[in-house]
């Protein structure tokens, strides 16, 4: 027997050994292999029972596994979603196909946020908030992705509200600026004492309404036969055929309603509107009491935003319209107000001034006279005989002689002078910085031209007309109205005891009569 060789007991003992190796060996790999089982199982339970949406995609982009809060929140199977591509349940499914393969090639990292949208079964999409992360071999070569996934309805929702809310605050706070626009307007408008003072302010309102656009205000002549423009802005053309036309050249006039042209190019083009504008144009007749007043036309100068899902054009037409109401009424008010004040003041039959204005206007001007050291004629007229010709020929033939004689009287006296009516065939004239020898000249040639007025009623020739006159000037014959009119009346009585046609000068008063 060699050396080398041992023992039986040896072999035992070495035997025993080994054993107790391999007991060991296989106690540690037992042991980790529990450990990795219960590793697992944890795995598993967090996978399945995550309280977000989670899945694992393989190399190719397949769902390897998916758990049941995004089976839940998709509304599918496992069976249906496991082994399908991840962009088939995504609604940018070109896009995301691309991101994915991206990322498994390792030419794009993960690990950032990213919001999708996902498909649910039923067809209806789903906003979320997706995590990714690779899944690599020990060698480091990425074999997988696994994606945690959050539902942000409820934070889209709450945008979208906030959005929402935040429109529905500018929509508020223009409307709230358009209003005070609006109320200033009504005041203006109310402060106004005249038609003519409308124009400005008109002009400045329309402006910072409706900014880019153009527009006039036009309002209806008095012969009713032609629209004028008082009021333009936005550059609106000044041409004349564009500012002053007649009623029927506008297709909103024609209707009795709003015209609008949304689009030009299939649109019913209004006869005044020369150039047509490519957005678009609005015509809004001004009417009251069912009676024209005028037109409101506002045109487009470039694309305005779509406001709560309006047509662009129809803001415009919403806020016109209110405007043209204010307008409407404004005017209507104030035309009344002139026709009020005139018939206050003017002598219905003659549509010259009344005494009563004529006393007024008369007390002004000797103040007037008074500060400038000017002289001031008043002269009375009378028709010769009109008693007689109203017995002859009748009252309306009469009334027809005093419109004559009164326009005769208005055309031939200057700016500044004064006609009025003072009762029956008489008139008063006030002549402001006139002497004695100009009114004189004056008066014998109104008196002289008044036996040229023929006029004929029911075909019978009317005239000829005389005229006889008094005259009396300030400061010589008083310094009251009652003082000058006194006189001239005098004066008219003698030029009648004269002989009729013809005009007698007041005589002077003494100096303390006039202090």
């Amino acid at each position: 027997m060699s050396a080398d060789r041992r023992t039986k007991p040896q072999l035992l003992a070495d035997i025993a050994d080994l054993r107790s190796e391999v007991a060991q060996v296989s106690a540690k790999y037992a042991a980790e292999a529990e450990q990795a089982r219960e590793v697992a199982h944890a795995f598993h339970s967090l996978f399945e029972e995550a309280p977000i949406a989670y899945h694992e995609l393989n190399g190719e982009g397949r769902i390897l596994r998916v758990n049941q809060a995004e089976l839940e929140m998709l509304g599918y199977s496992a069976a249906e979603m496991v082994g399908h591509f991840v962009w088939e349940f995504i609604g940018e499914s070109e896009a995301s196909r691309a991101s994915v393969l991206a990322k498994l090639a390792g030419t794009k990292p993960a690990g950032h946020m990213a919001e999708r949208i996902y498909a649910r079964k039923d067809g209806t999409f789903i906003p979320v908030m997706c995590e990714d992360r690779l899944v690599r071999s020990r060698e480091g070569r990425v074999v997988g992705i696994r994606t945690a996934i959050l539902d942000i309805t409820d934070k889209k929702v709450a945008e979208q509200a906030s959005e929402k809310l935040a429109g529905l605050v500018a929509q508020l706070e223009a409307q709230s600026t358009q209003n005070a626009i609006l109320n200033e307007m009504r005041e203006f408008l109310l402060a106004c004492s005249a038609t003519s003072e409308i124009g400005p302010v008109a002009t400045r309102t329309m402006a910072r309404l409706f900014p880019g656009s153009a527009g006039a205000l036009m309002l209806l002549s008095p012969s009713r036969t032609d629209l004028e423009t008082v009021s333009r802005w936005g550059g609106f053309p000044d041409g004349v055929d564009q500012n002053i036309f007649p009623p029927d050249a506008c297709w909103g006039l024609r209707r009795g309603g709003n015209h609008a042209v949304d689009d030009a190019d299939s649109g019913v083009i209004c006869q005044h509107v020369r150039q047509v504008p490519a957005f678009g144009y609005v015509c809004l007749p001004l009417t009251a009491k069912g009676d024209v007043l005028g037109l409101l036309h506002i045109r487009r100068q470039s694309p305005p935003a779509s406001t709560a899902g309006l047509p662009p054009l129809a803001r415009v037409k919403e806020l016109a319209a209110t405007v043209s109401g204010i307008l409407s009424l404004s005017i209507w008010n104030m035309r009344l107000r002139e026709t009020l004040a005139n018939q206050a003041i003017k002598d219905p039959l003659t549509g010259l001034f009344n005494r009563a204005f004529m006393e007024d206007s008369l007390q002004r001007e000797i103040h007037r006279a008074g500060r400038k050291k000017a002289q001031l004629a008043v002269i009375m007229a009378d028709i010769d005989g009109f008693k007689k010709f109203n017995d002859l020929h009748g009252h309306a033939a009469g009334d027809l002689v005093l419109r004559e004689i009164a326009n005769y009287l208005k055309w031939k006296v200057r700016a500044g002078d004064i006609v009025c009516r003072y009762g029956g065939e008489e008139f008063a004239l006030i002549l402001p910085e006139s002497t004695v020898q100009g009114a004189t000249a004056r008066a014998d040639a109104l008196r002289d031209g008044a036996k040229g007025i023929r006029t004929s009623y029911a075909g019978q020739a009317l005239g000829p007309v005389t005229l006889s006159m008094g005259v009396s000037m300030y400061p010589e014959c008083g310094a009251t109205p009652q003082d000058l009119l006194h006189a001239a009346d005098a004066a008219l009585y003698k030029a009648k005891q004269a002989g009729r046609d013809c005009v007698v000068i007041a005589e002077p008063q003494p100096a303390s009569d006039t202090n």
